[in-house]
């Protein structure tokens, strides 16, 4: 998809099912249950309310479901954040 058919089939504040494919120190990489072609990406203050960012490697695993809402858009996918969604 490109950045343009993203942002019609995901608006901002769309509530999307994602699978963790990679997790950095930097933020969380997910692949999109229903779409398997479009990844997206949550910061780590964008994964929790802690006013510090939280460490990703000891709370997020690889294969880990997560239910996030598109922030934004980034490169080839969604930047997404968890805050306001309940765990997966």
């Amino acid at each position: 998809m490109t950045p343009r058919d993203l942002r019609s089939a995901y608006p901002e504040g769309t509530e999307v099912r994602g699978l963790v494919r990679r997790v950095e120190p930097f933020g969380v990489f997910v692949e999109l249950v229903n779409e398997p072609g479009v990844s997206g990406f949550i910061r780590p203050r964008e994964w929790s309310w802690a006013r510090r960012g939280v460490d990703l490697t000891r709370v997020s695993l690889v294969g880990d479901k997560v239910v996030a809402r598109v922030t934004g858009y980034r490169d080839q996918g969604l930047a997404t954040g968890r805050p306001a969604c309940l765990p997966g």
